[in-house]
């Protein structure tokens, strides 16, 4: 399953200037001078729509993440290939995150000249990482400005107010080659969650059965003969990679309604401690352990939304190692984020598939486009580290069986612009064209039928790709939870288990989704990019993969 990330980078060019720190600073015939190097990929691509407005405040204070290059990654993407390659002599042979610095993390001596020269140019150190792949500092506009060779300027697009940098970053060159992207220069996009509430619902009149419940999908997707097997999720870990927080009490209330355990629970925040509560944190955490009820659960709380604390919260739970599957239901479209950022989250979910670790993120809410002028799918599940978790729509009968299911119209879907196509992403109707396709796999997510679920003191009825992945993370957990019975490791990376499962028991493990689209793609049998492979027969699927 090797593959290669092609990516389209901007071409380094080579300016001047004297504003800069002693540090950087370099003799030469006309005195002190710094050559400075264009930071590939680091403009911002909103910014031929946007309309400069003014300078940005120079004594506002800003966050930012720097990320490192890893070292060495054509080896890296050899040890992935022989991972997940069945008899190779590495394959399943997980690295620990020791070892996956030691191969190919910035080396101590690297990762000590960045930060001295963030630290020389006048910027205070936040946090640093044991992979050493980032490093969050902060700073007045005045010396981010100076330390990253920007000018940060305040633009306008529509009724939309943002900042972001001019042009794109310029490092001294003696720390240009180390770094491979600086997030937070711009407040233009925020991940934002893939929940629909469902327009109907009345607050105060919903109950517990106002939307579909746990049981109601478990005996639709067939899960009881695995809990009545007990493969219930014990012993496995699910990582929840998302913005603010919840109350244990609406956790708590959930879980007795539907008769359920309380979820063993630990909480890890991220970037400061979450102020809010938020429905998307909250649904995951319930619908995650619904499916899985024997897993323990790390909450990865990002204490807001930027792009940069969601790149230190996927880096948190690569570094811990703690999780052996993750789900997220954050994202914004590929083209709203800079060809950097990109890189930087990629090589964070390269690190986790080279740990065995699984992580599902939702396929997006606005169809074909995601919410722009044009077809573009969702980040991060448009990475070909992680499995994109599409929706359907479903219909019960009066026992809870399929009546039918067809692709939900606002399920994200279709290719990558960034990312080429996998060697696994193989199969019927899996169209080659060389770029990477989503979704990989759906699950029930429209909001006209909704699941039920517990926030805030109320009943809630919501729909969304946002209920897809946490309850794909834990079937993972049940598929990890059964391998471990049997001696093995875990699954690890979903995606090239999912393609050959479909190679070979496509017609027992999964419902074909034939009808229905997302605006521009339409279902039909094999893969399609409204659905991927579709829906699951869990007790197949498992039982086939685990």
């Amino acid at each position: 399953m090797k593959w290669k990330i092609r990516m389209t980078m901007l071409a380094a060019g080579f300016l001047c200037a004297t504003a800069l720190p002693a540090y950087a600073a370099s003799t030469g015939a006309q005195g002190n001078v710094t050559t400075m190097t264009a930071l590939p990929g680091s403009t911002e691509p909103f910014l031929t729509h946007a309309t400069l407005i003014g300078v940005h405040d120079p004594n506002s204070t800003m966050s930012i993440t720097v990320a490192l290059h890893l070292q060495n990654q054509s080896q890296l993407q050899s040890l992935l290939h022989d991972q997940y390659t069945k008899g190779s002599s590495e394959y399943h042979q997980w690295l620990k995150p020791g070892e996956f610095t030691s191969k190919f993390g910035p080396s101590v001596a690297q990762y000590q000249t960045v930060m001295n020269y963030l630290q020389s140019s006048g910027l205070h150190i936040q946090k640093t990482y044991a992979n050493r792949m980032l490093i969050d500092v902060t700073g007045n506009t005045k010396n981010i400005e100076q330390t990253f060779g920007v000018q940060i300027g305040n633009y306008k697009v529509g009724s939309k107010n943002f900042y972001a940098p001019q042009s794109s970053v310029k490092l001294p060159t003696q720390v240009s080659s180390l770094i491979s992207a600086v997030i937070g220069l711009s407040n233009y996009h925020q991940m934002h969650t893939h929940l629909i509430m469902k327009q109907t619902a009345t607050a105060h009149q919903l109950t517990a059965t106002s939307g579909y419940t746990p049981s109601q999908i478990e005996t639709a997707y067939n899960y009881n003969p695995l809990y009545n097997e007990g493969i219930n999720g014990s012993g496995v870990t699910i990582g929840i990679l998302t913005a603010d927080t919840y109350n244990s009490s609406d956790i708590a209330t959930f879980d007795q309604a539907y008769g359920l355990p309380t979820p063993s629970v630990t909480d890890v925040n991220v970037g400061g401690t979450p102020s809010q509560i938020n429905p998307e944190t909250t649904l995951d955490l319930e619908w995650s352990s619904a499916t899985a009820p024997g897993a323990n659960v790390i909450m990865y709380e990002g204490a807001n939304s930027s792009l940069g604390t969601f790149t230190d919260v996927y880096n948190a739970a690569a570094s811990a190692d703690a999780a052996q599957v993750l789900s997220t239901s954050w994202g914004t479209a590929e083209s709203n984020m800079s060809q950097s950022e990109l890189t930087a989250d990629d090589n964070i979910f390269s690190q986790m598939a080279s740990q065995g670790q699984s992580v599902f993120v939702a396929s997006g809410d606005n169809g074909a486009t995601d919410g722009t002028s044009n077809l573009a799918v969702d980040y991060p599940s448009s990475d070909p580290y992680v499995t994109a978790c599409g929706g359907t729509k479903l219909i019960l009968n009066s026992n809870d069986t399929i009546q039918s299911e067809t692709g939900w119209s606002g399920s994200g879907g279709g290719q990558s612009s960034v990312w080429s196509e996998p060697s696994w992403q193989t199969g019927e109707n899996v169209p080659q064209d060389g770029q990477r396709q989503t979704p990989d796999i759906a699950l029930n997510a429209d909001p006209n039928t909704g699941y039920s679920f517990y926030y805030n003191g109320a009943w809630n009825v919501a729909g969304g790709t946002s209920f897809v992945a946490p309850q794909m993370t834990a079937t993972f957990a049940l598929i990890d939870q059964d391998l471990a019975y049997q001696g093995y490791s875990s699954i690890g990376e979903a995606d090239p288990n999912i393609y050959q499962d479909a190679a070979y028991n496509y017609n027992t493990d999964f419902n074909q989704i034939t009808s229905g689209n997302n605006g521009y793609y339409s279902c039909g049998p094999g893969y399609n990019n409204v659905t991927g492979w579709g829906s699951i027969n869990a007790t197949n699927f498992v039982n086939d993969l685990g």
